[in-house]
């Protein structure tokens, strides 16, 4: 059957849903996506596109894209990121995501934009492929920590407001501002404050400190990741009880079609180099975020940031991923990026 590739209409809001949870996540647990609104993620950018592939008059894939305006190697450039690429199960290897990913990429180069990436997490050998096909190199490397939220002694945090906020934005600003893959602004910049029904919580720091502070993100505002096949090994862990699972930095696990809540941190800054303060907000951050049920606080770094050397050895499970772009000039290579600033947005 002909495929062909069209642009979103509303009304493919439901088919698309549907195939954000056919396609699942995970190897020994596997997870699937659950959103009340399809849209929200896409309306967090500015400039947004979604395209569809059909096969009749049957929705079978979708890919999406956003323009922001980012600073790649010192000069801010528009620049194109791709995401939501994603096939029905039943219609794979049929060259479905390589028709997506060229509409895709036919309107960004109708759009101007000067470069355009992905990120591509783990052994994702398939979309290495379809990118590497696209002209689109390695220009960077990323990891994903997952610090569970165990019951923990830890130090009170506070929500940064008022008079602190005015003060600490600027500070927030300038340590970002030698990042490249960021905005002009940085997203805690942007948001500044907790609006309804947004995923943006605030700027959290330690109880009369403004020396250490990290933007929390409600990523369960936009997605649910909801249990499908737990792994044997879960199940048996779920049974288990205090000490053991407190040893293990095991964290409040999910049963099948439970949702899996996660928080991410980002924007982290931090005056002194000393880990244990770090650590000391974050053990908070999990201690206030407990009693809401959330199992996980994720955090996206550039292998380079110092940062990463710190969290990394704390993480209890780490991924690492590529990042890869093109430039305007098919064939050319982008160049190697400096520390990355990883939009909280974008996963």
């Amino acid at each position: 059957m002909e495929i062909t590739i069209r642009s979103f209409r509303p009304e493919d809001v439901q088919e698309l849903a549907h195939i954000d949870h056919l396609c699942t996540e995970g190897e020994n647990s596997i997870f699937f996506y659950q959103r009340d609104d399809f849209l929200k993620r896409s309306r967090m950018y500015n400039k947004w596109a979604i395209f569809v592939a059909e096969a009749g008059n049957v929705v079978v894939g979708m890919v999406a894209a956003c323009i922001k305006n980012l600073k790649i190697t010192q000069k801010f450039a528009p620049t194109g990121y791709i995401y939501e690429l994603k096939v029905h199960p039943r219609w794979r290897r049929k060259g479905i995501a390589y028709l997506l990913l060229k509409q895709i990429e036919s309107y960004l180069r109708n759009e101007k934009v000067s470069y355009v990436y992905t990120y591509v997490l783990g052994a994702n050998f398939i979309a290495k492929k379809i990118c590497n096909a696209m002209d689109m190199y390695y220009c960077g490397e990323y990891s994903v920590l997952m610090f569970p939220c165990t019951a923990t002694s830890a130090p009170d945090i506070q929500l940064v407001s008022g008079s602190e906020l005015k003060k600490i934005l600027p500070v927030i600003e300038s340590d970002m501002a030698h990042y490249d893959l960021r905005e002009k602004k940085p997203v805690s910049i942007q948001y500044k404050k907790p609006l309804p029904d947004s995923p943006f919580t605030g700027i959290f720091s330690l109880s009369k400190s403004l020396h250490t502070t990290a933007g929390v993100w409600n990523s369960s505002i936009y997605y649910s990741k909801v249990a499908n096949k737990p792994s044997m090994i879960r199940g048996i862990l779920k049974k288990m009880r205090g000490k053991i699972i407190n040893k293990f930095k095991i964290s409040q696990f999910t049963g099948t079609g439970e949702k899996l809540h996660i928080f991410q941190l980002f924007d982290i800054r931090q005056k002194a180099s000393d880990p244990e303060i770090l650590m000391d907000l974050i053990h908070g951050i999990q201690k206030t975020l407990i009693p809401q049920g959330v199992h996980f606080l994720m955090i996206h770094l550039d292998t380079r940031n110092p940062l990463y050397k710190i969290l990394s050895p704390e993480a209890a499970l780490s991924m690492n991923g590529r990042v890869l772009m093109r430039t305007s000039i098919p064939g050319e290579l982008p160049p190697l990026l400096h520390c990355m600033y990883c939009d909280v947005r974008d996963f």
